[in-house]
C-alpha cells in the first residue's frame, strides 16, 4: 500500500500526462447527463451507459497500468483493481443494449442527485484548494466515476446484482478508513454517500415491489 505522499504524488503525475483530457471527458459526461435529464428517449441511457462502460475501460487500462500504475504499492493491487473495472466496464456497455433496463422516466431529485454528484467531486477540491492537477474528474478517475455510476445503476429497478457489488464493495467499505482518513481524500465522502444511496433506493424499490 503506498503512502500518502507517493499517492498524491501518482494522481499529479496521471493528471497532469493527460491534461486537458479530463477536462474535455468530463464535458462529454456533462452533456450525457443534460441529454438524460432534459430527453425522454431509450438511446438516451445508451449513451450514458456507453460512456460510463468506456470510462471503466480506461480506468482498468490506463489508470492503473499505465499512468496511474503503483499507485496501490508494489503488490499486485494494480493488476486487480485493473480486472475490477474491467469488469465493470464490460457490464456498463452491456447495460447499453438492454433496453429493459431503463427508467421511463427519472424524477427530479434522481436528475438532482446526478449533477450534484458530478459537480461535487471538482467544486470540493477547488474548496480543498488543490492543485489543478489533483482536482477529481468523473471519467478519467476512479472515484467520481464510481459515484456517479452508483447514482446511475440506482435508477434501475432490480434486484442487487454483480454490478451492485463492484460499485458498493469500492464506494462504501474502505471510504472512511482508507481514501479519506488514510489519504485525505475528503471528496470521496461523496463516492461515499452514493454508495449508501444505491443501497437505500434498493431497500425502497423492494418495499413498494418494483424490483425485477
Amino acid at each position: 500500500m503506498s503512502s500518502k505522499d507517493e499517492w498524491w504524488s501518482i494522481i499529479n503525475q496521471y493528471n497532469a500526462c493527460i491534461y486537458p483530457v479530463q477536462i474535455v471527458v468530463a464535458l462529454i459526461l456533462l452533456a450525457a447527463l443534460i441529454i438524460t435529464a432534459c430527453i425522454r428517449n431509450s438511446w438516451r441511457f445508451r449513451l450514458l451507459y456507453s460512456l460510463t462502460g468506456l470510462s471503466f475501460l480506461w480506468l482498468s487500462i490506463g489508470f492503473f497500468l499505465l499512468y496511474g500504475k503503483g499507485i496501490t504499492g508494489s503488490s499486485y493491487g494494480d493488476y486487480f483493481f485493473s480486472t475490477w473495472f474491467f469488469v465493470l466496464s464490460l457490464l456498463f456497455l452491456f447495460k447499453a443494449f438492454r433496453k429493459k433496463d431503463y427508467p421511463d422516466n427519472i424524477c427530479i431529485y434522481n436528475k438532482f442527485t446526478m449533477f450534484m454528484v458530478f459537480f461535487l467531486y471538482p467544486l470540493t477540491g477547488i474548496l480543498l484548494k488543490r492543485s489543478v492537477f489533483d482536482i477529481a474528474f468523473a471519467g478519467t478517475m476512479p472515484c467520481p466515476t464510481v459515484a456517479l455510476a452508483c447514482i446511475l445503476v440506482s435508477l434501475e429497478k432490480r434486484k442487487f446484482n454483480l454490478t451492485d457489488l463492484l460499485l458498493l464493495f469500492w464506494a462504501v467499505p474502505m471510504t472512511p478508513f482508507l481514501q479519506i482518513a488514510r489519504y485525505g481524500i475528503y471528496e470521496d465522502a461523496v463516492m461515499f454517500l452514493s454508495g449508501i444511496f444505491l443501497i437505500f433506493m434498493r431497500i425502497i424499490q423492494k418495499r413498494k415491489g418494483l424490483l425485477k
